[in-house]
């Protein structure tokens, strides 16, 4: 998001959150759809569900969390960062 020029910030922001939503879907599913397997195939066994269920899910969230800290260490965009807070800092000198 901080790649996007100021005046497309809220279209920016709009994309971030409908693909963060869409994530979350795609997530809720995945993790519904092998509780309700592994339910069906442990015939009615809701605790081995609940535990296979539990384990994709914590796998997704360490994915996302290795995505995330690679990210921060690799300093993907960094240098946009720096570039948006200047062009800000430039904006509010002409203003003043």
């Amino acid at each position: 998001l901080a790649e996007v020029p100021g005046a497309g910030g809220g279209s920016g922001g709009g994309v971030l959150q409908t693909a963060q939503r869409v994530g979350a879907a795609y997530g809720i599913a995945a993790v519904s759809a092998l509780f309700f397997r592994e339910v069906a195939t442990s015939r009615g066994d809701y605790a081995t569900a609940l535990t296979v269920g539990l384990r994709l899910d914590l796998v997704l969230a360490l994915v996302a969390l290795v995505i995330g800290v690679t990210d921060l260490v690799t300093g993907r965009g960094q240098s946009s960062r720096n570039a948006g807070s200047n062009s800000s800092r430039a904006q509010s000198r002409k203003a003043a």
